[in-house]
């Protein structure tokens, strides 16, 4: 069985975690959504180092990411950060997305749930 764990609800290093979760025996690391944190040579050199894969990542819509919002502009900023996600994971040779389309704690719509899911897709 493969086992799969997160890493960004913890206040640790990609390396800390890693050591971590190979004790426990984890297979699989579902990465935090922050790819400007990561150098991605260094961080497959620590996966390697500990026997982990990465599984894939989640989008960490914090702050102005949101993929739902009625601002144009925003929305493309959104969407490169979703990309930028994307080309992390490739990178890392993991194959899931959990993709979340509108910030963390948004309760009050931009638009009419159709515009909005037009956005999201």
């Amino acid at each position: 069985m493969e086992l799969a764990i997160h890493n960004w609800m913890r206040a640790e290093t990609l390396e800390h975690t890693l050591n971590r979760i190979n004790k426990l025996d984890y297979t699989h690391i579902e990465i935090q959504g922050t790819p400007e944190n990561y150098d991605i040579k260094k961080a497959q050199l620590l996966l390697d180092l500990y026997g982990i894969k990465c599984w894939g990542s989640v989008t960490l819509m914090l702050e102005q990411r949101n993929l739902l919002a009625k601002d144009p502009a925003q929305r493309k900023m959104s969407i490169q950060y979703v990309k930028d996600v994307a080309k992390m994971v490739y990178e890392l040779g993991g194959k899931v997305i959990s993709l979340v389309p509108a910030t963390v704690g948004k309760i009050v719509p931009d638009a009419r749930p159709e515009e909005e899911w037009e956005w999201a897709v």
